[in-house]
């Protein structure tokens, strides 16, 4: 996964767009454990992979694994959100 963003960072949009469909499901499943309905999961993964795409450059695979760096923007997505309430608790 750090590939992948690392990837994205340099604009590869084909990488990206593995790995959308390896953590973007993930993600979905993330939120449905943490009580948010599946069509609103999906709308928050997706938008959490836009700001993965984003801000990819950021990403620092010397500090985090890449799926946690994925994981805490997608809870900083869905908090700013306001759909993601039970996530400011929740650990990843």
């Amino acid at each position: 996964m750090d590939a992948g963003i690392i990837a994205a960072a340099a604009g590869d949009r084909s990488r990206f767009v593995q790995l959308v469909e390896l953590v973007a499901p993930k993600m979905k499943a993330y939120l449905i454990h943490h009580g948010l309905a599946p069509a609103v999961a999906e709308e928050l993964a997706v938008e959490a992979m836009i700001e993965v795409w984003r801000r990819a450059a950021a990403f620092d695979p010397s500090k985090q694994r890449g799926y946690v760096w994925m994981i805490q923007r997608l809870r900083d997505v869905a908090v700013r959100d306001g759909r993601g309430r039970a996530l400011t608790t929740a650990q990843s």
